[in-house]
Formats: C-alpha cells, structure tokens, sequence
C-alpha cells in the first residue's frame, strides 16, 4: 500500500520537473526568436542608413515591440541603440508573462556600399 503513496507522490513531483524543464526550454527558445529579430532589425537600419516603417512593421508583425533607446535620428556612422521584446507565459515558473527583451547596437550605413 506505501508503494502506491510513494508512485503518487513521485509521480507529482516529476511532473513539476518537466513542466519547469519545459519552461526553461520555452523561454529559451523565446529569446532566440528574439534576438534573430533584433539581427534583422540591425541588418535593416544599417542597410537603410537609418530606422524605417517597414523596419517597425517587420518586428510588430513578428509579435515583438520595438524600442529605440538612441534619440534623435543617427546619422551615417552613428550608433544606434535599440530593444526588442516580447512577452512569454510560463507554464508554472511565474503567473504573470516574463518579458523577454534583447538589446542591441549597429552602426548605422556600414552595409550601404554607395557611403
């Protein structure tokens, strides 16, 4: 009879380890997702020689918010600043979403061949 308390018991406890290794790795792939858009996003604005709509459309389409920490507008040579995030829900890690946010610098016209 104790057996079949302990299999009870072993068997709550290891569903809390995969659904926690679950999370983990959901989150994980989360920030990939995340951070291939915040590559895009620095090819584009060095490529455009500055941030564009369609820049911002491609990332809101992508289900992320754009961020832009540098003010003003760059100009040809700048640095330029910015955040991508997006908000994940864990399965048992936290209640509430944990927001996901990369944060990336390009310079601004390094791919333009014409400058």
């Amino acid at each position: 009879m104790s057996y079949k308390l302990g299999l009870l018991l072993s068997t709550v406890f290891l569903m809390a380890v995969f659904l926690m290794g679950a999370d983990l790795t959901l989150l994980n792939a989360t920030f990939q997702q995340v951070d291939g858009i915040a590559m895009v996003v620095a090819h584009r604005i060095s490529m455009d020689g500055g941030l564009q709509e369609a820049t911002v459309e491609y990332v809101k389409s992508q289900g992320a918010t754009f961020t832009a920490i540098t003010n003003g507008a760059p100009a040809i040579g700048d640095t330029y600043t910015f955040a991508v995030e997006r908000a994940y829900t864990p399965l048992i890690l936290k209640k509430s979403p944990i927001d996901v946010r990369v944060t990336r610098s390009c310079v601004v016209g390094f791919y333009r061949p014409d400058y």
